[in-house]
């Protein structure tokens, strides 16, 4: 079968000549290999088989996606001149194309022969999973959310995995300077522990996305962070499937879930000029996808914009309920994604209810953590001047959670930094916890950017104006927002956490990770929050061999950014939580970060 080249250097050949050109090639049964004169360069690829994702479309949407990603990869947009297709030009190409039609590179390859920098550099494509030209995503269905539980058995219970990372050289074709998904990847030497940053140029012009690494070296921190990449774009966009279901709540009752269990936002910041949102009624239109009900073993349809936290209001599709990746986890097989999703939902619940209810944890011995990398990060944290606070916030679930409060009161950027872990074993809850608020304390206080005194100060007269993650996180930086944490400063002298925790691993530990999946999931229920399951994995997360999955539970609290989105309103444990402290004052926003 041979292929069709094209040499596109004519100017009026636009995208959608080249994509015009492609589906004749393919309607007689041929790929098709671009070549463009673009800019300052030659691109010839990908090959482009019928039938098989990733084509021109894709590998545009790609380029333009890093392209548009200020400041990084501007250079990307100032190609300079065209590059005229003078003799020497293109008897280059036409003897490239030659050796490319003989088989001389794979088909995702691009091949860019850059006249400015004088060299040829190959890219590999990672084809846009629902691209309108050459997409071969199925349909959703009930069908897709019926699955069984598989026996998951680990040489080491208590890690939670069932196999170990994945090597570099299987997830390194994800970083492409040109056509991304992960347009950068970069070391911060000043952090805790070895810290990646991993930079993902999203597509369709939506905000760029950040996942992060850390472990004690960076080979691991850059595998973590890569991993991360693959949830964040999994669980941003419906990547796996085709939305198939337009409907109201009332109009699907039978099959769906009641939007009314995930916590609706209060109806006082209707309209505001800081809410994403529509107000939520039984009557509003919304897309639905579909889940998996883990306590009946049954589809449920979840509303879209929940399942996946990118997607925005469209006309007759509203997004009427805020939520961002919290409860989205990536893992070496279904059970074991399913498991840490259910973790980190639980996690944000117990800290919100905590938080909302000012209900008091236990406070912890922090000279009586023995994890290393746990004592190393106290360590750290007291040498950036933070006397660290540990709490046991556990909740009526019963996994051990770990609230991580480091304080510094004469710090005017600094005063209290936040976070939370939640883990079986309660040592690696505390590690889990101090490993994010000693990264704030390190690169917080080497930060230029801080919002200033009087925003802070602003936020803290009017909620409102907590717009954004780092807005929450501001706002107890600052030294006069310590009152607000006295309900728990004052809770009493800690005590030993070994010693409180108990005998941990006869509840939870069992050999087979799907065993100990289920004791959570069962506890989740048993608490009132059974999870429903979204598996987001795509071609790509298939073909890593990974899994990945978000968690929605109904009657927990959910993490939201932005004061005027939180999801309190509907939720009887709250409510009953709130009554027991006698807190029945405003909601006031969270510091979790």
């Amino acid at each position: 079968m041979s292929a069709a080249p094209v040499v596109a250097d004519d100017p009026t050949l636009d995208l959608a000549g080249l994509v015009e050109r492609q589906r004749a090639a393919h309607a007689d049964g041929r790929p098709f290999l671009p070549v463009r004169f673009k800019g300052a360069a030659i691109e010839i690829g990908p090959l482009v088989r019928p039938g098989v994702p990733g084509c021109v479309a894709c590998a545009e949407e790609r380029h333009r996606s890093v392209a548009s990603t200020p400041p990084m990869h501007a250079y990307l947009a100032q190609e300079p001149s065209r590059l005229t297709s003078e003799t020497h030009w293109s008897v280059l190409a036409a003897e490239l194309v030659a050796a490319r039609l003989a088989g001389g590179a794979d088909d995702d390859v691009i091949q860019v022969v850059s006249a400015a920098r004088g060299e040829i550099q190959l890219h590999r494509l990672t084809p846009v999973p629902d691209c309108e030209v050459c997409s071969v995503l199925p349909d959703d269905s009930a069908d897709l959310a019926r699955w069984s539980w598989t026996t998951q058995r680990s040489a080491e219970p208590e890690r939670l995995r069932v196999k170990p990372l994945l090597p570099l050289s299987d997830l390194a074709h994800m970083h492409d300077h040109r056509y991304g998904p992960v347009a950068h990847v970069y070391r911060d030497p000043i952090a805790p522990m070895a810290f990646t940053g991993v930079e993902l140029a999203t597509l369709r012009h939506r905000p760029r996305m950040y996942a992060f690494g850390r472990s004690r070296d960076f080979e691991s921190s850059r595998r973590v962070g890569f991993l991360e990449a693959v949830e964040r774009e999994s669980g941003s966009w419906p990547s796996a499937r085709r939305t198939s279901v337009v409907g109201s709540y009332r109009s699907l009752a039978d099959v769906a879930l009641d939007p009314a269990l995930l916590g609706l936002t209060d109806p006082a910041y209707d309209g505001h000029r800081h809410s994403l949102l529509t107000p939520y009624s039984p009557d509003a239109q919304t897309s639905w996808v579909w889940g998996h009900d883990v306590a009946s073993g049954t589809p449920v349809l979840v509303p879209e914009h929940v399942a996946y936290y990118g997607v925005p209001g469209r006309p007759g599709r509203a997004r009427f309920l805020y939520e961002c990746s919290s409860g989205c986890a990536v893992g070496g097989c279904l059970e074991e994604a399913v498991l840490y999703a259910c973790l980190e939902t639980i996690e944000r619940d117990a800290f919100l209810l905590a938080w909302y209810s000012q209900t008091p944890g236990t406070p912890l011995d922090p000279g009586g953590v023995v994890d290393p990398d746990g004592c190393d990060l106290l360590d750290v944290l007291a040498g950036e001047g933070y006397e660290t606070r540990l709490f046991d916030i556990t909740s009526d679930v019963g996994v051990p959670v770990v609230w991580a409060l480091a304080l510094d009161p004469a710090n005017p950027d600094g005063a209290s930094l936040s976070a939370a872990a939640a883990h079986p074993d309660p040592e690696r809850a505390i590690t889990g916890a101090l490993v994010e608020v000693a990264a704030m304390a390190v690169l917080g206080n080497r930060r230029t950017d801080h919002p200033s005194a009087e925003d802070r100060r602003a936020m803290l007269a009017d909620p409102t104006r907590v717009v954004s993650l780092d807005d929450h996180v501001a706002l107890y930086t600052l030294p006069a927002s310590l009152d607000r944490l006295a309900w728990q400063l004052e809770a009493g002298p800690p005590v030993d956490a070994a010693t409180h925790f108990g005998d941990w691993r006869s509840r939870w530990i069992r050999p087979d990770l799907t065993d100990t999946m289920r004791l959570v999931t069962g506890a989740m229920a048993a608490a009132g929050l059974p999870p429903i399951i979204v598996r987001q994995t795509t071609a790509r997360d298939h073909r890593l061999g990974v899994e990945v999955v978000k968690a929605i539970a109904p009657g927990a609290l959910a993490m939201t950014f932005g004061h005027v989105h939180h999801r309190t309103r509907g939720l009887p444990r709250l409510d009953a939580a709130r009554a027991r402290t006698g807190v029945d004052g405003p909601i006031l926003p969270h510091p979790f970060p």
